[in-house]
């Protein structure tokens, strides 16, 4: 969030020329930068709060060619987890999103996450790293590779749960674990540690954000999943 306006710069492309200062910024980046790319990796680390899940998301445009060269990028991006949303779906990229919007232009485009709670920790660099080198690899950009590792999962739906009393939380599962219905995700105390609320998953998921705040108020988030299936092959060239 920006200080200076109150606007979150991946929500609002894109933008405006002669809007508040997250919004020209936002219109400058897709006319004069983004814009003028035809790959564009948007690189984005947990913010304070925040525990995530890495994933590779890319917004379909219905351009079959565009949308191949995305989908070949965020599986090259990502060794677990890619997310291809679709216009009305509940996964990202959404519209607002600088990726979003570059998609629309013609960039191929894609959200790379990984990282959480505004840490700098070795692995998660890494992620980052491996990931920016396959796709340079797979643009001919550079002769130098690390493989991405493991059977990548799809995104095809995600959903939160949420406090329903306000106090002090302690989160019981883990960035990544298979959560099932029913199972405990979080307990919600007084402050004299009396447990208020236990809060149970509705669905099969994945822990795919944490949020690492330690006081809760009523409706805040806690625990959000990935609902996922196998990626299945893929044909890069």
């Amino acid at each position: 969030m920006s200080p200076i306006d109150g606007l979150n710069l991946n929500k609002i492309a894109p933008g405006a020329k002669d809007g508040t200062a997250s919004e020209a910024l936002a219109h400058v980046l897709l006319e004069e930068v983004i814009g003028a790319a035809e790959y564009h990796i948007d690189l984005h680390g947990g913010d304070f709060g925040e525990i995530l899940y890495p994933f590779a998301g890319y917004a379909m445009t219905g351009d079959a060619d565009q949308d191949r060269r995305g989908e070949a990028v965020a599986r090259l991006f990502s060794p677990t987890m890619i997310s291809l949303s679709r216009e009305g779906g509940t996964i990202p990229p959404f519209p607002g999103s600088l990726n979003y919007s570059a998609s629309r232009r013609g960039v191929v485009s894609i959200l790379a996450e990984a990282g959480g709670n505004g840490t700098l920790e070795e692995e998660d660099v890494k992620l980052h790293l491996d990931g920016i080198l396959n796709v340079m690899h797979h643009l001919k950009m550079t002769d130098r590779r690390k493989e991405a590792q493991g059977a990548r999962l799809r995104a095809t739906d995600r959903f939160v749960m949420r406090a329903r009393r306000s106090g002090l939380v302690h989160i019981k599962v883990a960035i990544g674990e298979e959560i099932v219905p029913g199972q405990i995700v979080a307990e919600v105390c007084n402050v004299f540690g009396d447990t208020v609320e236990k809060i149970q998953a509705p669905r099969d998921g994945i822990a795919g954000l944490i949020w690492a705040h330690k006081v809760v108020n009523t409706g805040d988030p806690v625990v959000r999943c990935w609902v996922t299936e196998a990626a299945g092959p893929f044909q890069f060239s």
